[in-house]
């Protein structure tokens, strides 16, 4: 009776639509709906199942996946008797994830499946299935799972059953054009919004009618552009934005990527199977989801498999399978066999090497049906080597850097070194994007240099003072409120609802890495890595601010250079130079890192120095001859590294040391403590202020998040300043290399062992915007004989230079990157001169500001076509 009364309204449905001049199924996003698909032929099952997959299912349950199927039928099995009185109240949501579940062993029917023996009928599953589905609807739920659920079971569904899930479906609240592709949370309406319209798409239900009903549905499918790929505010058009071809992803490591970017693959995967189309259409252009692996698996740390997150909870450095939903993200994405082979090998060498996918949950098991059994594909592990995974790997857009010594095949080899950079491009508000741009980290057998703030103290976590960067504070400025930066980075944005809000000269834009050189395994003359990232805009200053904070920062800019060992138990060598220029000199530069351990610090120490809040406990600032000079031992749990630290610039320096446990000896307070006595000194803000603590901090994880942090602060503020700092990293015993400060005309720099590297100062270097002029000329003297290997930045980049060393003069081309790298052997006193030999190329003017885009949700539905049948 169904079947008739579906035929006769699409009979009229069909004249409808000829005398409309409607013939021609489109979904309002342009997409043609092809003739012969699933939804333009009415059938089910449509979302991720379908009548012509659904053997290729069976033969993949019955071979490589049989073993993980067979456990999850028994525990669907075991279930079974209680989980319909368990799934009640909105509570125990969690248990309506079951719904999937049990309507995928109906569709697939496990008796059909080679070597499974399931202890219930497909009728059981399926009616298991909707006894779940109804009570669910009954409580309110709106899960994804509801769409998916009511195309597989809707050859079993009665006709009011369906009437019933499809109100329920139409009731679903609509997302906002205003939601940030950015958030996790959102992804979660736009999933169920498209997978319902393409549920019942084509349909008579008896409400209203076929023309009404497939209005909405339309309605539905037209905003799978705008939330899902396609318009600005889609999260894959976000994601590929900020990946670039590099890959990364714009949301962090929080819960963003796990599970919005897993909602976004779902709702691909359902459109792609109800259009008939082929996996290559669909996911080949995503490059977020293709470089996702390549993301995970450059964040990895050498001593014992943990991985460097950014973000929320995670500098512990704990393995990534301990999240739920980004393990079965990395599963899903050996959809990608045949697509990109790499991508799905790196993807099955992390499941194989670092975690293994879990059905030890009601929320992991339904990631498992979509990570393992729908999405993925049985493919051969491929390791970052046999990927072609290089040993710097730069995420563009995104702003971070990751540079090792090499690959270790089992990744059990904590001698290698691991160094981060982190310069961003954009800032990413609303999520756990860190404000601490730039920022860096060095591990070499085990952490030396951390990022702080989380783990134990996730409020301390948001402060630019929690990284290795510079802050900015006025001591005498005191904003009570929410939104002061404290003279940390700006923190007072706008939701961003697309990408319209992330072009050049926006409130977004941070700067991030401007020149580049990477390292080249047996290339000589790129035998180092080289970044030049400008910070400008990340602080309030002339460029960009907010309607709060003062005008702080006028100029900042870091060069970093890591020169790796040349041979077994030589140290790592790190050289970073920061120019520096503030509105007025009331702003104190504060020049921090944070290492693993209490650091050695030279010079003549004052306790409870400086004052802060009223107080200076918990500070002590040295002075005097060997202030510059610091050494960190990490020897905890497994650690065995050592760091020297040698400032040269400013001359004349504080360096403060804060942290340490409060005077009642507590480092941290029990969760739920509500005393407000400060704890560790660490967690307090530059002015002295005590961050409240969220969770529960272990000293266990001390060389993780930390337990001090060391500040280095010009002895006279003045509105310029160049920083200049050495970082060596080896094992514990390492002895410092030899150091020595160099100048010239124009360029200061060091000699730290046979390297060389030089800057120009901040007077000698001509800019506007993120735009910098390389100089025409300068030079610097070596101090003492030897053969060096010398890398000179900041030039015009391909202008040709004059190059004279002693008497001896030559002529060499700047890189694109504007460097001079060069073998020099010198005697003490040697002078090196450079001069250009053309013109340095003009800059451009600075981009202008661009119009606030309009947060206007568009007209829906649009361009919608009824499909005639």
């Amino acid at each position: 009776m169904m079947f008739s009364r579906q035929v006769a309204m699409c009979a009229v449905l069909a004249v409808l639509a000829g005398s409309l001049g409607l013939l021609g199924a489109a979904s309002g996003d342009g997409s043609v709906v092809p003739p012969g698909s699933p939804i333009a032929m009415g059938t089910h099952p449509r979302l991720y199942l379908t009548p012509g997959n659904l053997p290729a299912m069976r033969v993949k349950l019955g071979g490589p996946f049989r073993t993980e199927f067979a456990r999850f039928v028994q525990l669907m099995d075991e279930a079974a008797p209680t989980v319909v009185t368990d799934a009640v109240g909105w509570r125990n949501e969690d248990n309506f994830m079951y719904i999937a579940d049990y309507a995928f062993l109906y569709q697939v029917d496990p008796s059909t499946v080679p070597g499974i023996s399931p202890g219930l009928s497909r009728a059981q599953y399926g009616d298991l299935a909707i006894q779940l589905l109804l009570q669910a609807i009954a409580n309110g739920v709106e899960g994804h799972f509801i769409p998916v659920a009511y195309d597989w079971l809707h050859d079993r569904l009665t006709v009011e059953q369906r009437r019933q899930v499809v109100t329920h479906m139409l009731g679903f609240r609509e997302p906002k054009s205003t939601d940030s592709p950015f958030d996790d949370q959102p992804m979660y309406g736009r999933e169920r919004w498209v997978t319902s319209g393409l549920a019942f798409y084509g349909e008579y239900t008896g409400i209203g009618d076929l023309n009404t009903g497939n209005i909405e549905a339309l309605r539905r499918m037209d905003d799978y552009s705008r939330f899902i790929e396609g318009e600005s505010t889609s999260i894959v058009t976000a994601g590929n934005f900020v990946a670039g071809s590099d890959g990364g992803w714009s949301q962090g490591l929080g819960y963003s990527t796990r599970d919005s970017t897993l909602a976004a693959i779902r709702a691909m995967e359902a459109r792609r199977t109800a259009f008939g189309l082929t996996r290559e259409d669909v996911f080949g252009p995503a490059t977020v989801f293709r470089r996702y692996p390549q993301w995970i698996v450059s964040m990895l740390l050498p001593q014992g498999g943990g991985a460097l997150w950014r973000t929320h909870n995670t500098d512990e450095a704990p393995k990534y399978a301990q999240y739920t939903g980004m393990i079965h993200l990395l599963g899903a994405l050996r959809l990608y066999k045949g697509i990109d082979d790499n991508t799905a090998g790196l993807a099955q060498w992390l499941l194989d090497t670092q975690g293994t996918l879990s059905q030890s949950s009601t929320s992991a098991r339904l990631f498992y049906l979509f990570g393992h059994f729908l999405l993925a594909e049985g493919v051969t592990a491929r390791s970052p080597v046999e990927a072609g995974m290089p040993l710097t790997k730069r995420f563009e857009t995104y702003g971070s850097v990751f540079m090792r010594t090499r690959w270790t095949p089992e990744w059990v080899d904590a001698g290698d070194s691991f160094v981060a950079l982190d310069a961003a491009t954009w800032a990413r508000p609303n999520t756990y994007w860190q404000v601490s741009n730039p920022s860096f980290t060095i591990d070499r057998r085990g952490p030396l240099v951390i990022k702080s703030g989380t783990a134990g103290h996730q409020v301390y976590a948001a402060g630019a003072w929690s990284g290795n960067t510079i802050i900015f504070p006025d001591p005498d400025e005191v904003l009570d409120q929410n939104s002061w930066d404290r003279g940390g980075q700006r923190k007072a944005y706008i939701n961003v609802t697309g990408t319209d809000f992330l072009q050049p000269a926006s409130d977004y834009d941070v700067g991030g890495i401007t020149r580049a050189s990477t390292f080249e395994p047996g290339n000589n003359a790129r035998d180092f890595d080289y970044f030049l990232a400008d910070a400008t805009r990340t602080f309030n200053g002339p460029y960009a601010i907010d309607a709060v904070n003062s005008s702080k920062v006028a100029r900042f800019t870091r060069q970093f250079v890591y020169f790796r060992p040349e041979s077994a138990g030589q140290p790592d060598r790190i050289v970073i130079f920061d120019r520096t220029e503030t509105t007025g000199e009331q702003f104190e530069k504060r020049w921090i890192f944070h290492p693993s351990r209490r650091p050695v610090i030279g010079g003549a120490p004052q306790a409870n120095v400086p004052i802060r809040n009223g107080s200076g406990e918990g500070k002590t600032t040295y002075t005097g001859n060997g202030n510059g000079t610091m050494s960190v031992v990490n020897d905890a749990d497994g650690s065995n590294g050592q760091l020297w630290v040698t400032s040269l610039l400013p001359v004349d320096r504080n360096v403060v040391l804060v942290g340490g446990p409060n005077s009642f000896g507590e480092w941290a307070k029990p969760t739920g403590d509500t005393d407000p006595t400060p704890f560790s000194h660490e967690f307090e803000d530059p002015f002295g202020f005590p961050n409240p603590n969220r969770n529960s901090y272990k000293l266990s994880d001390a060389q993780y998040v930390g337990q001090y942090r060391v500040e280095i602060i010009p002895a006279v503020s003045t509105r310029n300043a160049d920083f200049l700092n050495v970082f060596e990293a080896g094992e514990v015993g390492t002895p410092k290399s030899p150091t020595a400060y160099l100048s010239g005309q124009n360029y200061r720099g060091v000699r730290v062992g046979n390297r060389i590297a030089v800057f120009a100062t901040l007077a000698a270097v001509e800019y506007n915007g993120d735009q910098e002029r390389g100089v025409a000329q300068g030079d610097f003297t070596i101090d003492q004989a030897g053969a060096y290997r010398v890398l000179v930045a900041d030039l015009g980049p391909g202008v040709e230079y004059e190059v004279t060393t002693g008497s001896s003069t030559a002529r060499q081309a700047a890189t694109s990157s504007g460097l001079l790298y060069m073998s020099v052997n010198a005697s003490a006193g040697t002078r090196v001169s450079f001069r250009a030999l053309q013109p340095i190329p003009e800059l451009p003017p600075p981009p202008v500001a661009p119009a606030a885009p309009s947060t206007s949700a568009p007209a829906a539905p649009r361009n919608l076509r009824i499909l005639a049948q």
